[in-house]
């Protein structure tokens, strides 16, 4: 496509001249352009609205979430406490075994009967 010169009155007189219905497509073009764009600009507004709308209720959502994340760790976080506090030892204690009788010449009492 040609360079079009800057579109001044001089040119438009000219061109008027020469060609007016050339003249009136171009004119006509440069409007449909202009409508097109206009409208494209207008789509793209409202994309970014929705985006907006979208976008804060998003961030809504991320701060419920962040909140009942953070009540389910406190909740976790009080159980294992209670869960994990050491309970006080218990001690067991063994049976009580009598000694066995003293061991003197392997005679009274027999070797035998000291080891049971």
């Amino acid at each position: 496509m040609a360079e079009e010169p800057d579109f001044e009155y001089l040119y438009f007189q000219e061109s008027y001249q020469k060609d007016p219905r050339r003249l009136f497509d171009r004119i006509l073009t440069a409007l449909q352009r202009r409508d097109e764009a206009e409208e494209k600009v207008k789509n793209h507004d409202n994309e970014a609205l929705e985006q907006r709308r979208d976008m804060a209720e998003l961030l809504i959502e991320n701060e419920n979430l962040k909140a009942e994340l953070l009540s389910t760790l406190r909740q976790n976080q009080n159980q294992n406490s209670r869960q994990t506090t050491p309970e006080a030892p218990t001690t067991k204690k063994s049976t009580k075994l009598t000694d066995p009788p003293v061991l003197t010449d392997r005679i009274d009492p027999e070797f035998t009967d000291w080891l049971s």
